[in-house]
């Protein structure tokens, strides 16, 4: 008997407080590595442009860069960028190097070079929105191709505080949400800057659907000198071409102060199409409508109605989704200034991929 109540009370002691203890442990929850990585390849005729975009991301990390290459207008930039989150605010740094090689300023063409490092933290206040302060220090110069004469050169030293408020799809086969910026910049020759003014600028981007599936495309862009008493070449707005009003020559206008409105309307033809043998998938068609405005100059722009640049656009896009991971887009357009002007033809063929990770 004395043998058979030991035998219990070894049972009782070894597994009845193993049963216990075991239930008080603290929970342990492992998460699993978050990472995405975007590559982005977009080509534009008859300019023969190439952009470059790539974005990798490692659980609250992001490594951003970007190149442009403008094979008719001689124009490349490169800029690597590093963020990192932290509960509700961000930090991150970035390096640029941008030189354009054929710019025309009193019918003289000039080499333009900014070189940069931009510092800044910020704070996520709610869901979509998060305000940014930062620090930029520029090195600026501009010369004369055609008499080797230094036009400008020197150390711009810039803080920046905005608000961005953002809830655009990034990649949408049918685009939606908005997307609002508001900055204000301001050069201090306290910190070492040898330029010194303050400039402001809004920018407004929506995709809104009152017709079904046609969709609407609005953009706004305002830049406005508060104050300007010397500012580097590099930092003047420029109109026309692919990117603003695009029946105009590229870069045919520059000045510190822009309003910018565009507005297009599009229309799907073909909502999606699959093809099983080849996994491929014909995403969207649109025929596409719109049409630019813009004012670009000095502040009195805002004073009258003159001097407004407009351009209309008719063309049409489409959308095809390959394999698992690659999408490519295809825009035909042709573009008409309110001139005596030929038209203008682009053609874009953008190539994105994603490849993420589930959390």
């Amino acid at each position: 008997m004395k043998i058979k109540y030991k035998i219990l009370l070894v049972f009782f002691l070894v597994f009845f407080p193993a049963k216990y203890s075991y239930s008080v442990l603290p929970e342990i929850k492992i998460e699993e590595k978050k990472f995405a990585f975007i590559p982005q390849m977009q080509l534009s005729l008859p300019n023969a442009v190439v952009d470059i975009f790539m974005r990798s991301k490692v659980v609250n990390t992001e490594m951003n860069f970007s190149s442009k290459y403008d094979f008719l207008d001689n124009y490349i930039d490169a800029i690597l960028g590093f963020r990192h989150h932290i509960y509700k605010f961000f930090i991150g740094i970035e390096f640029a190097d941008k030189i354009d090689f054929e710019q025309i300023f009193s019918d003289q063409t000039y080499l333009l070079r900014s070189r940069y490092i931009n510092t800044y933290i910020g704070y996520n206040v709610i869901k979509n929105t998060e305000l940014k302060t930062s620090v930029r220090v520029e090195n600026t110069s501009s010369a004369s191709i055609d008499t080797f004469l230094v036009h400008d050169r020197g150390k711009n030293v810039t803080g920046n505080i905005g608000i961005l408020y953002n809830t655009l799809t990034e990649t949408p086969t049918l685009p939606e949400g908005e997307k609002i910026t508001l900055d204000f910049t301001r050069s201090y020759n306290q910190l070492g800057s040898e330029y010194d003014y303050t400039q402001t600028e809004f920018e407004f981007t929506d995709f809104s659907y009152p017709f079904g599936n046609n969709y609407l495309k609005s953009k706004i862009k305002v830049g406005y000198p508060v104050v300007t008493i010397k500012k580097p070449l590099t930092s003047i707005y420029f109109a026309g071409g692919y990117d603003i009003l695009r029946g105009y020559k590229y870069k045919e206008f520059y000045g510190n102060t822009i309003a910018y409105i565009e507005l297009s309307h599009h229309i799907p033809l073909v909502l999606k199409k699959r093809f099983s043998l080849t996994s491929t998938s014909l995403e969207i068609v649109t025929g596409d409508i719109s049409v630019e405005m813009c004012k670009i100059g000095e502040k009195e722009i805002f004073d009258n109605s003159n001097n407004i640049k407009t351009s209309f656009g008719i063309g049409s896009s489409c959308s095809l989704h390959l394999f698992k991971n690659i999408n490519l887009r295809f825009n035909l357009s042709v573009n008409q200034a309110i001139d005596l002007r030929t038209p203008v033809f682009y053609f874009t063929l953008n190539t994105f991929s994603y490849i993420n990770q589930p959390e």
